[in-house]
Parts: structure tokens; sequence; C-alpha cells
């Protein structure tokens, strides 16, 4: 008989490390869930990392960093990235 061990929810987990920790967790969330955006639209577009670099005046390794996570995005870049693929931006507070 197989040792199944129970899965437990994400929040937990991240609920038990220290307050350092959860707060980079969270500021990292926050870079994914933009490149996650980025990244679907760049690949909806059939657009190559870069035709989407070029199309915005910069190298293709910055949209890597986006795309990873590891680049903040300013808005200015995000306006960029809106006008090269013709799509709107908007923003809500919840």
């Amino acid at each position: 008989m197989k040792n199944k061990q129970k899965l437990i929810k994400l929040q937990d987990a991240i609920s038990q490390l220290p307050q350092e920790q959860q707060a980079e967790i969270a500021q990292k969330a926050r870079f994914i869930q933009v490149a996650m955006v980025i990244r679907n639209l760049r690949k909806e577009l059939d657009l190559a990392q870069n035709d989407l670099a070029k199309q915005i005046g910069k190298k293709r390794e910055f949209i890597s960093r986006i795309e990873s996570g590891k680049q903040n995005v300013t808005l200015e870049t995000l306006y960029h990235i809106a006008e090269a693929t013709k799509k709107k931006i908007f923003f809500e507070f919840r």
C-alpha cells in the first residue's frame, strides 16, 4: 500500500512561511500575472519576442525578462505593448 500524502492549498503553505518570504512571493506573483497576460497576448497574435520587442523599441531580452516575471513592467511599457498589438488596456481596483 502506497503512502498517500495529502495536498494542501498553496495559500496555506505560503502562510506558514516567515513574513519576509510571504512578501517576496506576493511581489513575484504580481509580476508573473502580468507576464502571463503579455505572453498569452503575444502568442495569440503569433508574434515572436523579437518582433514585439522591435515594435516597442526594445531588445528581445527585455520581452523575455517580462515574460519570465523578472522585469517590472512600467505603465509606459504596457501602453507601448498595447499600441504595438492594437489592444486597449483596462485597469481595475477591487
